[in-house]
């Protein structure tokens, strides 16, 4: 299973580029002001702007990269980061000109692609026991199949005996141990007769 199904991979490298673009456009702009001791941009015209400016592209620029992996390694809260680095990048578009326009675009692209990623839904091999994506056709561990035969989708009538007859086929006990019951892929306790989620005996 790559991390694309089940980590915002793409969402984590858009914010990434974003948040380094926006951070060495801040670390610049303080490092011109060090060197002039002063720095006229927009309307920000008052002491010490160049200083102020390029602290918070910097700031800025390191809360993105945190909102980044945070959205990366707790997936749970990857709206919640996919918001922040929205927010930020703009206050950095507005303020900094958002680390030469190409980072507040990325940081933007990044934080829609956190808000709207959702993890693969997942399932249990019924001869491996592994997990796979639900609709996978085949299970990438032990190569068993889910397709169906097509006189199936010609004779629908067979669709029953298929459900029934596929799974004893060629199910097998999980290679750790585990058993799952062949008609709703629950965890079966050890010894158990019968399926306590829907009866099925074992």
């Amino acid at each position: 299973m790559s991390d694309s199904e089940q980590k915002p991979e793409y969402a984590f490298l858009a914010t990434l580029i974003g948040g380094i673009f926006i951070l060495v456009d801040g670390a610049i702009g303080f490092m011109v002001a060090v060197r002039s001791g002063y720095w006229y941009i927009w309307i920000w015209d008052f002491p010490y702007s160049a200083f102020l400016l390029g602290a918070l592209g910097i700031v800025l620029g390191v809360l993105i990269l945190m909102s980044a992996i945070m959205g990366y390694k707790k997936i749970q809260r990857t709206s919640i980061m996919g918001v922040m680095i929205i927010a930020l990048s703009i206050a950095s578009f507005i303020l900094t000109m958002g680390g030469f326009v190409i980072g507040f675009g990325f940081g933007l692209v990044g934080g829609i692609l956190f808000i709207v990623w959702e993890p693969a839904e997942m399932k249990n091999c019924l001869r491996c026991g592994k997990e796979i994506k639900l609709d996978n056709w085949y299970c990438q561990h032990c190569g068993y199949t889910y397709v169906q035969p097509y006189y199936q989708y010609q004779y629908p009538q067979y669709q029953y005996q298929y459900e029934q007859a596929q799974p004893q086929a060629q199910v097998q006990p999980a290679a750790t141990g585990q058993k799952f019951c062949m008609n709703c892929r629950t965890g079966l306790a050890e010894g158990a007769a019968f399926c306590s989620q829907c009866g099925q005996q074992t």
